[in-house]
């Protein structure tokens, strides 16, 4: 690089662009376990850089804060002791910290990292059957039974929506928008609070088909990042509303009830027109992000056809 030249702004590098920079700041978050690191991999589709770490690990990379990501890696670390759930194993630091953090002059801010072991497991995408649904069902309820025995974690509440939601698409959109949007509002806010803190506790709150695999026939589940607090139904809505087979809702629901007793059913609609509405606004909030760039817009167009 020639003396005195600026490098590109993060912000406006490509995703390319993005991923070397990130890839030497995790080398040195690397350095920081006793784990070789021959080859970093980056794992497609994530919000978060996720690199694999030759064939046994992930390390992962967040702008969140460390004390966000402990609360995380110490329900996975309880899940793994006290269950034999398929979840993702945080590996300690060579001081036995599960979370570290790195910086480098290129990338802004301070990145918060995770290694985690590898998840063995395929997904089943279009090849999804009822059956299939139906053990992730008894998998939602068993992860919801045992976040009722995390003590409290620092994570938030999961089925809530900002509080500009409906002016964010009636200013990018048009004022039609808003108006659908916070008529939708109005009915989740409803359900919610008749709702109250009945079946209500940690959850995933992010078990859509691209979050959950199977190994041998049972279900493992990846990317807790989401994790927090909200009505056990959230769980189920985060799963239905990215279902690509309608029918398969209800094997999805037999399962859950084969472990835990289903309660308000018929809030479960209004809870997945809330994933909905979540989703749509924040990938509106995050357009200037490469992957989002292109396709935010048609995201808020096809929700306000929804809507109307």
């Amino acid at each position: 690089m020639a003396r005195g030249h600026r490098p590109v702004a993060f912000a406006v590098l490509d995703q390319a662009g993005r991923t070397r920079r990130l890839k030497r700041l995790a080398r040195l978050a690397l350095a920081e376990y006793d784990v070789p690191a021959t080859t970093l991999t980056l794992l497609p589709n994530g919000w978060n850089t996720n690199f694999r770490v030759d064939h046994d690990h992930v390390l992962r990379l967040r702008t969140t804060t460390p004390e966000f990501a402990e609360a995380e890696t110490t329900w996975l670390t309880a899940l793994a002791a006290d269950t034999t759930l398929g979840v993702p194993v945080p590996v300690p630091t060579r001081t036995g910290e599960h979370v570290t953090t790195a910086t480098t002059p290129d990338v802004p801010g301070r990145r918060t990292c995770v290694l985690y072991r590898w998840v063995e497991g395929r997904f089943h995408g279009k090849s999804l059957s009822a059956t299939d649904v139906r053990k992730v069902g008894e998998f939602t309820a068993h992860l919801q039974r045992h976040g009722k025995t995390m003590p409290p974690l620092a994570r938030n509440r999961v089925d809530t929506l900002p509080d500009h939601t409906a002016q964010l698409a009636a200013d990018l959109h048009s004022p039609e928008a808003g108006v659908l949007f916070e008529r939708a509002i109005t009915r989740i806010t409803t359900t919610l609070a008749d709702l109250g803190n009945a079946a209500h506790g940690l959850i995933h709150a992010d078990l859509h088909q691209e979050n959950f695999l199977f190994h041998r026939g049972e279900v493992r589940a990846i990317d807790f990042d989401d994790c927090g607090y909200g009505h056990h139904l959230y769980d189920l809505a985060a799963t239905i509303s990215e279902l690509d087979d309608p029918t398969l809702r209800a094997p999805l629901l037999e399962g859950y009830r084969a472990v835990s007793p289903l309660e308000h059913e018929e809030a479960l609609d209004d809870l997945i027109l809330l994933r909905r509405l979540q989703l749509t606004t924040w990938i509106v909030q995050e357009r200037h992000v490469p992957q989002f760039r292109g396709t935010w817009a048609a995201t808020l167009d096809r929700t306000v056809a929804l809507l109307r």
